[in-house]
Formats: C-alpha cells, structure tokens, sequence
C-alpha cells in the first residue's frame, strides 16, 4: 500500500503574520507525485534527501501546475510568502522567477549556508520556524506603493487591478511594472490565479454545489470563464474537485 505524503502548515510568529502565509512541511514514507497548483505565492524551499543531502530553492509564483516527485524518506520545508511580499528576500525582479525553481545560493550567495546548517527534519517544528525567522531577519517597513502590494491583493472579494491600483495610489502602468516586480504576475494574471485559487477552496468546501452557481460565488462571468481558467492553472476542470473521490 502507497501512503500519502504528511504534508502540514504553520502560522509565523507575528512580526511575519503580514509577510509570510505559512511555514509548511511534507514527508513521505514512500514515493509519491505530488501537484501542487498555482496560488499567486512565491515559496523560499528548504528540502534534505538521501540522494543529495540539504539544499534550498526559490519557487517562483506559478501560472500552471507542477508535478513534483517525492521520494521515501525525504524531508521539505518552506515558508510560502503571501503575494508580493517576498521581493525584499530576492535579488532580482519576481517576473525573473515566474513558473522556475532556482537554487538560493543563485539569489543569495554564502547567506545559504546559514539556513542549510539550521534547519533540520529532526528538530522540532517551533525551533525551525524560529530558525527561518531568525536567517530572514527583521521584515521591511511596508510603506508606500510596494509594500502595499500583498495588502491589496490580500483581499479575498475582490480581484480588481483597477481598484487595486487606486488603492496603491499609483497609476495601472505603474502597478503593472510594481505587480510585476512583486509578485511575478502581471494584475490583470495574479487577478485570476487568485480568484482560481479561491474557487478552488471553495469548491472543496461545497462539493455539492454545482458549477453555475460556483462560478457565481467566486466572481466569475459564467461558468464557461470558471472552466478554462481551472484547464489553465489546473490542467482539469472544475467538476474534477467537486467530485467525491477525485482520481
């Protein structure tokens, strides 16, 4: 028998409850392929296995699903940002990472070694979140248009660029450029995966409903916008999650 991968999610302590979504961690007792969906986050990856040992990535915000390969006895952690709010921790523009897994000593440098040397699948939970919190350092000051970025597009009614440009105090052009930078989405882009990402967690939470009024509740035009949307960033259709046993 195949055993699903343990694959859990950790609240940061408040000076990241701004910044970060969630610390998470995944094992598996056996091998397994995991598809992880597009969420709008960007993720800073901490992983050890008995073929390679310890390293870190940075998985930049997706725009399609990723089919990863999990093997026995590997150990992830990572700490999933919420959208536009890890930009300070990169060393280049979001949009350079969008859809790629790069490795973090590329972004930063000999800082690596300090996360790869502090975390452990051994130790417990709380001493690696405050590991992570440590290495990361103190959060910057979330001031002016940037760091209003996450703010805005952290509000789960409404998928509006427009508003969200206003809201910002910038122009659309310059809350392209400044979405682009943050997120690695255009707005128009991170608009969808977000709404995407929210009917998907609402479909799980109502498998009874049936797709039109889904589509309704989630701020789609119609059901058919519903559907390709969930083809686009999920490679399946939407009845595909309101199923009771998903294959």
């Amino acid at each position: 028998m195949t055993l699903s991968p343990t694959y859990l999610e950790f609240k940061p302590g408040a000076r990241f409850a701004g910044i970060v979504e969630c610390f998470w961690t995944l094992s598996s007792a056996s091998e397994f392929r995991q598809t992880v969906l597009p969420d709008g986050c960007c993720d800073i990856l901490f992983s050890t296995t008995r073929a390679r040992g310890p390293q870190a990535h940075v998985v930049g915000t997706m725009t399609k699903p990723r089919f990863v390969s999990i093997s026995a006895g590997d150990w992830l952690m990572g700490v999933r940002f919420h959208p536009g709010a890890a930009r300070p921790w990169l060393s280049c523009p979001a949009a350079e990472l969008t859809d790629g897994v790069v490795p973090l000593d590329e972004i930063w440098g000999e800082r690596v070694e300090g996360l790869l040397a502090a975390i452990s699948a051994a130790a417990p939970v709380s001493n690696n979140i405050e590991a992570w919190e440590r290495i990361l350092g103190d959060p910057p000051a979330c001031a002016g248009p940037r760091g209003s970025i996450a703010q805005w597009v952290a509000q789960p009614s409404d998928f509006s660029p427009r508003r969200w440009a206003g809201e910002a105090c910038v122009g659309d052009r310059q809350f392209r450029r400044l979405c682009l930078n943050g997120t690695g989405l255009a707005p128009k882009k991170l608009a969808r995966v977000l709404r995407f990402r929210r009917a998907l967690a609402y479909a799980k939470n109502h498998p009874s409903l049936d797709l039109p009024q889904l589509a309704v509740d989630c701020g789609y035009f119609d059901q058919s916008h519903m559907i390709r949307d969930f083809n686009e960033f999920a490679g399946h259709p939407p009845s595909r999650f309101l199923a009771d046993d998903p294959a």
